[in-house]
C-alpha cells in the first residue's frame, strides 16, 4: 500500500511524482521533457486551454507569455495530496485574468469558475497534455466535453438574442402589464403531453378513443391538431416572441388553461384564462428586477416549447405522465402533425404550377444527418433530444411514450388498451389567485424604465450639443442592459465606440416611442373601461 501515497522524486533534471507505480511526469528529465512539449503547442484565441496535472508548473511561463488575446490557461489538479506537493510551483505573478491554477474533482464548480470568467470570451476548448498518465481518469475529458456543450449553447443563444433579443423585450413590457402572480393549477391523474411531432398525428384515434382517462397539455403548436380532431385540451403552453404564433390559437375556443413565457407574443395570451410564467433566457440585471416585482412561477430557459411544457407539467399534475409528438426528429417533408400551421401552410401554397407547395423554401425541408432508417434529426433538434433525455433521468415520476417516432431511451412504451382500462378519477382544476394592486397604473418596473430613457436620451442629446458627459452617459446605460441583450458586441458593455453608443441610442428612442404609447395615460384608461 505504500504506492498509494504520492512521491516526490528529484531526477536531478528536474522534479517528478511517482503515484500507484506510475511517474506522473517522466522519470529522466521532467522539465526538459514539460517545456520540449509545450513548445509543440501553437495557441489560438479566443480558446480556454484546460491543463491536467500541471504538477510543478514546467513550462507555464511560456505558455503564458505565448498566449493570445481572450484566451486563458486553467490548470486543474484533482488530488488534495499532490496539490499540497505541487502548488507552491506555480508562479504567483501571472495575472489570474489570463491564468488560474485550481484544485477540484467537481466539473460543476470548474464550470462555473469558467462561466465567471465570461463566456463571451471563448470559441472552443482544448486539453493541453503536458505530463501524464491522466487518461486513466476520464475527468478531463468529460469537463471538456461538458464546457464544449456550455459553450455551444452560449453562442446559439447568443445568435437567438442578437435575432430576438429586442422583440423579447417589447413583449415583455407588453406582458408586464397583465402579468399577475398565480399559484399554478394542481392536477392529479395521467397528463398527457402532446407536441406538434408527426407521431402526434398517429396518435390522434386511440387520443379521441380514451379521452377522458387523462388531461391534455398541449404545446401551441400541436392546439390546431388537437381541435381540428374535436379534441378538447385542458393546458396550452405558450413561448414563441413573434406574430406567426398568432397563427396557433387562430379559430380557437378559450376553454383551457393558458401557461405564456412572459417574452411571448402578447397579442396571443391576452384575455385569456392565463398564467405567465418567467424563464432567466439570460444574464440580466433588469429580468432579475422583473421577476423580483412580480414574482412569477420560474421555468428553466430551455429553448423548446416541448421541455417547458414538461417542466411545467412536473409542477402542476401528481400522476404518471405521457409523451406524444415529442419527437425532434422528423421525416423529409413530414416534420409535423398535420393540421399544425406549418402542414397548412404547406397544404395553402399548393396549385398546378407548384404541386409541391413551398416545400423547397419552408421549415419542412432540413439539412438532415441520418440517424437511422426514415429518420432524421439536425444539431438544433439533436440538443432538444438530448435535454429531455437528461431531464428525465432526474424525475421520480413516471414516465411513458404514446406510439413515438423515435423512441426515447429507457421509457416505456404506453399500451393504451391495457393502461387505460378503466377511467381514473381526475382532480377538479383549481388555482389561486394572489391579489396585485394596480388599480390601472403603470407598474413599478415599467416607470423606472422610463425614467431611464428619457435621462439616457437627454444625456445623449447634450453630448451631441458637445457637453462633455461622456463617463456619466457610459455609467447609466450599463444599468441598463435590457438595451443590448440583441447587441452584437463582446462584453464588458458598454465600451463607448461611437457605433456601439449609436446603436444603443437608436434602442433607447424606440422602446420609448413604444412604452409611451402603449403605457400612455388613454391606454391605461382604455384598459380599466374594457376590465369594466
Amino acid at each position: 500500500m505504500k504506492d498509494e501515497m504520492p512521491l516526490l522524486v528529484d531526477t536531478g533534471r528536474g522534479l517528478t511524482i511517482k503515484w500507484k507505480g506510475l511517474y506522473l511526469a517522466s522519470s529522466r528529465a521532467p522539465e526538459e521533457s514539460a517545456i520540449r512539449k509545450v513548445k509543440s503547442y501553437k495557441l489560438n484565441a479566443s480558446t480556454l486551454y484546460i491543463i491536467p496535472r500541471p504538477l510543478f508548473s514546467y513550462g507555464m511561463q511560456h505558455l503564458y507569455e505565448t498566449l493570445p488575446e481572450n484566451s486563458f490557461l486553467l490548470l486543474i489538479e484533482p488530488s488534495e495530496a499532490i496539490m499540497a506537493m505541487t502548488g507552491k510551483y506555480f508562479p504567483l505573478h501571472l495575472d489570474k485574468k489570463r491564468c488560474r491554477y485550481v484544485r477540484s474533482i467537481h466539473a460543476e464548480a470548474i464550470i462555473h469558475l469558467i462561466k465567471d470568467l465570461g463566456l463571451w470570451r471563448f470559441r472552443k476548448c482544448e486539453l493541453i497534455e503536458i505530463n501524464a498518465p491522466w487518461r486513466e481518469d476520464s475527468f478531463f475529458t468529460d469537463l471538456k466535453k461538458t464546457f464544449q456543450v456550455e459553450l455551444n449553447r452560449y453562442w446559439k443563444n447568443r445568435l437567438i438574442l442578437i435575432e430576438l433579443g429586442d422583440r423579447w423585450i417589447h413583449n415583455l413590457v407588453q406582458n408586464i402589464k397583465d402579468a399577475k402572480p398565480r399559484a399554478l393549477p394542481q392536477w392529479q391523474g395521467p397528463l398527457l403531453i402532446c407536441g406538434a411531432g408527426p407521431s402526434l398525428e398517429k396518435c390522434l384515434k386511440e387520443i379521441k378513443k380514451y379521452r377522458d382517462c387523462f388531461r391534455i397539455l398541449a404545446v401551441d403548436t400541436a392546439l390546431p391538431s388537437l381541435t381540428s380532431r374535436g379534441i378538447k385540451v385542458d393546458g396550452v403552453i405558450n413561448l414563441d416572441g413573434q406574430f406567426y404564433n398568432m397563427l396557433d390559437f387562430y379559430h380557437q375556443d378559450d376553454n383551457y388553461l393558458l401557461f405564456s413565457d412572459l417574452t411571448s407574443y402578447a397579442a396571443s395570451s391576452r384575455g385569456k384564462n392565463n398564467f405567465f410564467y418567467y424563464t432567466p433566457f439570460t444574464q440580466s440585471e433588469f429580468l432579475e428586477d422583473v421577476q423580483e416585482e412580480l414574482q412569477l412561477t420560474e421555468v428553466p430557459a430551455m429553448g423548446s416549447v416541448g421541455l417547458t411544457a414538461l417542466h411545467i407539467a412536473l409542477q402542476i399534475n401528481q400522476g404518471p405522465l405521457i409523451l406524444c409528438g415529442l419527437d425532434f426528429s422528423y421525416q423529409l417533408g413530414d416534420s409535423h402533425s398535420k393540421g399544425g400551421i406549418f402542414h397548412q401552410h404547406y397544404l395553402n401554397n399548393q396549385n398546378r404550377l407548384k404541386p409541391d407547395g413551398d416545400l423547397t423554401l419552408s421549415s419542412l425541408k432540413r439539412s438532415p444527418s441520418r440517424l437511422m432508417k426514415n429518420r432524421y434529426t439536425d444539431g438544433l433538434l439533436l440538443s432538444y433530444r438530448q435535454q429531455l433525455q437528461e431531464c428525465l433521468k432526474e424525475i421520480n415520476t413516471k414516465v411513458y411514450q404514446w406510439n413515438p417516432f423515435y423512441p426515447l431511451e429507457n421509457l416505456e412504451i404506453l399500451d393504451a388498451n391495457s393502461f387505460f382500462k378503466a377511467p381514473p378519477v381526475l382532480s377538479e382544476i383549481s388555482s389561486t389567485e394572489q391579489s396585485l394592486e394596480r388599480n390601472g397604473t403603470t407598474p413599478q418596473i415599467i416607470e423606472k424604465m422610463q425614467e431611464e430613457l428619457d435621462e439616457i436620451i437627454g444625456l445623449w442629446d447634450l453630448f451631441q450639443q458637445g457637453e462633455n458627459n461622456k463617463p456619466t452617459l457610459l455609467k447609466k446605460l450599463q444599468r441598463m442592459d435590457y438595451l443590448y441583450l440583441a447587441s452584437p458586441f463582446n462584453p464588458p458593455r458598454p465600451q463607448g465606440s461611437p457605433k456601439e453608443l449609436t446603436m444603443l441610442i437608436k434602442r433607447a428612442r424606440k422602446l420609448n416611442i413604444f412604452l409611451q404609447k402603449y403605457y400612455s395615460p388613454s391606454s391605461v384608461r382604455s384598459t380599466e373601461r374594457k376590465a369594466d
